[in-house]
């Protein structure tokens, strides 16, 4: 889970961007947040985020535009299994986000 969180920000963060993450207590469990500084996803899309093999917009108009040696900027398979576990475990997993204007390149 950790990880696909992780790939998914460091796709959607601009070249030399910031990434934050945070784990605190929450409740009887816990709580992690990743805070990506990408170019944010619009309101439409956002509702299909976890539907999986969907993707948000175009990661060329702000990458370094090669591919990742992680195998990041994939088809959103790893937030349908999220979801999946997510359903499964009984925790709970939600994006929020505000879309930025970027002219093409």
């Amino acid at each position: 889970m950790v990880d696909g969180l992780l790939r998914n920000a460091i796709e959607a963060t601009p070249d030399e961007g910031k990434i934050e993450i945070t784990v605190h207590r929450k409740g009887d469990g816990g709580e992690l947040i990743v805070h990506d500084y990408g170019v944010g996803i619009v309101e439409d899309n956002q509702k299909r985020i976890f539907e999986g093999f969907f993707t948000t917009h175009d990661t060329m108009a702000y990458s370094r535009r090669g591919p990742f040696d992680f195998y990041a900027g994939g088809k959103g398979a790893d937030l349908l299994r999220m979801r999946i576990f997510a359903e499964r475990f009984s925790f709970e997993i939600h994006m929020e986000s505000r879309a930025a204007i970027h002219p093409k390149q």
